[in-house]
């Protein structure tokens, strides 16, 4: 009994669609690059925001500035993380969860910190 193959018809179909599950991969591992991309700047200018709103009550009413740059920033969907007063500035670090699900296995979170005042 012997084996042997006299034609290699059907061979294109697997190498297609290996071809198909590599585009795939590249695609959804670049969307989700660019995802966290845009991720990061909505949190940036989340963080300028929020900075920007604590800023504004440094000199008249000192005790509310983290408390405004809390609420704008879980108005715009991030965490404040941390809130540091100086006699002239206010500086927020803001955190929000990563939405790929392929990327947060690596980076579960996004951080940006943001700094404002006079």
């Amino acid at each position: 009994m012997s084996l042997s193959i006299k034609s290699d018809s059907g061979s294109v179909t697997v190498l297609n669609l290996a071809l198909l599950v590599c585009l795939a991969s590249l695609f959804i591992s670049v969307f989700s690059v660019c995802d966290v991309a845009v991720q990061e700047h909505k949190l940036q200018t989340s963080a300028d925001l929020s900075a920007l709103a604590g800023a504004q009550l440094l000199l008249s009413q000192p005790g509310e500035v983290c408390n405004a740059a809390e609420r704008l920033a879980i108005q715009n969907g991030a965490l404040l993380e941390s809130c540091a007063i100086d006699p002239s500035s206010v500086t927020v670090m803001l955190k929000v969860k990563t939405r790929s699900k392929l990327i947060s296995r690596f980076a579960p979170s996004i951080w940006q910190e943001a700094r404002a005042g006079f």
